[in-house]
């Protein structure tokens, strides 16, 4: 009887482990599967003129990158700045390759987003805009309530005090009316609007999908499996 105990409980152990097993081998193949080459979903659009934005842009990155990140963005908007995160990550990835282009595009609903995108263009006046737009949005609660200088100096602009009196010109910069209008002539919508050599995303991407368009467009390939071609007349 004790002997039958003993093999049944040795049976129940083999069992237990054999589902463990079981469960582990699909976890390790769920981890090891490969991102997909392309991103499906709803079609996107490829605009064909889309070298035309990057005249009106902020750039951030090498010159002549073989990929560019456009943005059209709003410096007070909560899902601009986490997009910035995945941006990031994304340039950290492929440091060489990949540039970030920032077209402003300031929504209505944020007071604050037009004096912070005349701000950045203040900050590019001394070459400071990679920098400073990564703490505009690491203190994005602390817009309105912290004085310009006090981003610059963060920022390590070198010219604090410059920068401030520039802002003081409330004249926005041509490129912060120039992004609006290019926005209205696509027709944006919402902001983080995001676009890879022109492949135009209908969401903005996470992590996992940036780098994935990116890996594409470096292979030559199209990083959408369905999109629509759009001809906007830029010039």
């Amino acid at each position: 009887m004790r002997e039958r105990s003993r093999i049944q409980t040795l049976g129940d152990v083999t069992f237990v482990l054999a589902c463990v097993a079981i469960v582990v081998a699909v976890v390790v193949r769920e981890v090891r599967r490969p991102a997909p080459a392309t991103v499906s979903g709803p079609p996107a659009r490829y605009l064909t003129q889309w070298h035309a934005l990057l005249e009106k842009a902020v750039i951030i990155g090498p010159e002549g990158a073989d990929v560019y990140v456009v943005e059209f963005g709003d410096l007070q908007c909560p899902a601009c700045r986490t997009f910035h995160r995945t941006l990031r990550q994304a340039m950290a990835t492929y440091p060489n390759t990949v540039a970030f282009a920032f077209l402003h595009f300031p929504l209505p609903q944020h007071p604050l987003a037009v004096p912070s995108a005349h701000a950045l263009e203040c900050a590019d006046a001394q070459d400071a805009a990679d920098s400073f737009i990564d703490v505009l949005y690491a203190k994005q609660d602390s817009l309105g309530l912290k004085d310009w200088d006090s981003f610059a100096i963060e920022a390590n602009v070198p010219e604090p005090q410059r920068l401030a009196d520039c802002i003081a010109d409330h004249q926005p910069p041509d490129r912060v009316t120039e992004g609006q209008q290019l926005g209205s002539i696509l027709g944006i919508q919402f902001t983080p609007t995001v676009l890879v050599n022109g492949w135009w995303f209908p969401a903005p991407p996470d992590s996992t999908t940036l780098v994935n368009a990116i890996q594409a467009i470096v292979e030559g390939r199209s990083p959408f499996e369905n999109y629509e071609v759009n001809d906007a007349g830029l010039r």
